[in-house]
């Protein structure tokens, strides 16, 4: 028996620890209102940019790299 069958053995035993809630803080930068499909998205700094559509389709470049 290898190291795959002592884990399956053991395995039912062991439980994943749980994280305990912890809260959020809101964060000046979001996006409010209802969702426009089709309406151009942008963000542009001085080396990265994001160039999409309220859909989802959308490009991240972090010069001269395309990241998405």
């Amino acid at each position: 028996m290898g190291v795959c069958g002592v884990t399956l053995c053991l395995a039912p035993g062991l439980r994943a620890q749980s994280v305990p809630k912890f809260s959020v803080a809101r964060n000046p930068i979001e996006l409010r209102g209802p969702a426009r499909p089709g309406v151009y998205l942008g963000g542009i700094g001085r080396e990265a940019a994001f160039f999409g559509f309220e859909t989802g389709e959308f490009e991240a470049w972090a010069w001269p790299i395309k990241l998405l």
